[in-house]
């Protein structure tokens, strides 16, 4: 990248990555290469992993707002990386966010369009109409992005998602568990306890139609038939039905999973899941080898003013709820 036989000092490599940085270059690289990637690992671009890194911000120049870090349990300046990873957990591309939009919001903007347009072996419009089960691809995360109204959404586009279940208030009797062998892809075996169902989820909103439709009811009144016509401006919540796969531990803890997935088994619905790890094993590792937390310029990106945050209260209530 340098181009020189000998070591520079630090301004020489700063401004370097400056003039290698105009024009967005290095997100049309990170594009080609992603891209570059999945082609090669047709296998593991099926299942993707996806995943946001906190990137602590300890600088003094600039206003960043304040993320609770996990990894050390405070509340730091910080942006965001959203990771996609394959089902290894090897990286195919990430996307860096200052204001915190929602995990949600940066699925559906940026990362959804990247994956329709760049993950290969997905299904013709003619394999996916003649089979109304069929996925192109299917995306799993954490607790994060559950929310079912996404879940909808995804399924309109016929992309599977997996995630733990947010809101789990009853327990499943223990026969309807059976044991199952599962194996990864390094050979290991383990004996695990799954069970299934099928559950139907609801959008939180009616569906607003683009136009309005009229519709005309019969009323009778007074021995008298009443023709009434009103206008329906909302259809009913959209529904869908899903699986719910759940792993009973030793200690009688269950785990639940949801999923629109309908092709994979049951066991693979849980290996996939319970091996999210491998993306946070990857950001231990990136964290400790390559140190991805650090600045590489003191340069400063201009955030747009009509950006859309979650407002900081209703986070707090919702967190109440």
């Amino acid at each position: 990248m340098i181009g020189l036989d000998r070591i520079p000092e630090v301004r020489t490599i700063r401004n370097k990555i400056k003039i290698l940085s105009q024009n967005n270059q290095p997100q049309q690289w990170m594009d080609e290469l992603s891209k570059q990637w999945m082609e090669q690992n047709k296998e593991l671009a099926g299942v993707l992993y996806i995943d946001g890194h906190q990137d602590v911000y300890y600088g003094k120049k600039q206003k960043i707002p304040r993320k609770y870090i996990s990894r050390m349990r405070l509340a730091l300046s910080a942006t965001t990386d959203y990771w996609v990873n394959d089902r290894l957990g090897q990286p195919f591309f990430s996307i860096t966010k200052t204001a915190n939009i929602g995990f949600i919001k940066v699925l559906k903007e940026d990362i959804i369009p990247k994956l329709e347009r760049d993950v290969p072996n997905q299904p013709t419009l003619k394999e996916l109409s003649s089979d109304k089960h069929l996925h192109k691809f299917m995306i799993i995360y954490d607790r994060e992005g559950y929310s079912d109204d996404f879940m909808l959404d995804m399924w309109e586009k016929r992309i599977s998602c997996s995630t733990y279940n947010k809101y789990v208030k009853d327990k499943w009797a223990e026969k309807e568990f059976n044991e199952y062998e599962i194996e990864n892809e390094y050979g290991e075996k383990e004996i695990i306890k799954l069970a299934e169902r099928c559950v139907l989820i609801e959008g939180k909103e009616t569906e607003k139609l683009s136009e309005p439709q009229i519709v005309i009811t019969l009323e009778q009144k007074n021995n008298k038939n009443n023709v009434k016509i009103k206008k329906k401006y909302t259809r009913k919540k959209r529904q869908l039905f899903i699986r719910e796969v759940r792993r009973l531990t030793d200690t009688g803890h269950q785990t639940s999973i949801k999923s629109t997935n309908y092709k994979f088994s049951i066991i693979n619905i849980g290996i996939y899941m319970f091996a999210r790890w491998r993306q946070e094993n990857f950001f231990k590792y990136m964290l400790q080898n390559f140190n991805i937390d650090t600045l590489i310029s003191y340069f400063n990106n201009k955030i747009d003013d009509s950006t859309m945050v979650i407002n900081p209260k209703w986070r707090e209530k919702d967190k109440k709820i």
